[in-house]
C-alpha cells in the first residue's frame, strides 16, 4: 500500500515534554496510547502540529476511553497521571478543546 510506504515512526516522541519537537515526515502517523498520558496543553500542541502538517495523509490514534452515558471527552489531567478512564473520560482529538482538522473520523470499539 503506497500509504504505508513512508510511514512516520518515532518512538517516545512525546516523553519528557518533547511536544515542541517537529513531527517526523511520512504519509501516515501512528499514535498508540500516548496522548492519554499527556495533559491537554501537550495534546493541543500535538494537534496543532498535525493540523499544520501537509505530509500526513492519515493519522491513526489508539487510546483507552471510557464508555457509557457518563463519558466526557478530554477532561484535563496532569502529565503522567494515568489514563482518563477512571474519571469517565478519554482523549478525542476531534473534539473541544483540540479540534483536529479531518475529512473522515472512524471509531473502532473492542
Amino acid at each position: 500500500d503506497p500509504l504505508l510506504d513512508q510511514a512516520a515512526t518515532c518512538s517516545n516522541l512525546y516523553d519528557d515534554g518533547h511536544t515542541e519537537d517537529e513531527l517526523p515526515l511520512g504519509d501516515i502517523a501512528f499514535v498508540r496510547q500516548v496522548l492519554q498520558d499527556l495533559n491537554n496543553n501537550d495534546i493541543h500542541r500535538f494537534v496543532e502540529k498535525v493540523n499544520e502538517s501537509v505530509h500526513f495523509k492519515a493519522l491513526l490514534v489508539t487510546e483507552h476511553v471510557a464508555t457509557g452515558a457518563e463519558f466526557r471527552a478530554n477532561i484535563d489531567e496532569p502529565r503522567g497521571s494515568g489514563i482518563r478512564v477512571s474519571i469517565g473520560s478519554g482523549v478525542d482529538i476531534a473534539e473541544e478543546p483540540f479540534n483536529l482538522n479531518y475529512q473522515e473520523k472512524r471509531f473502532c470499539w473492542k
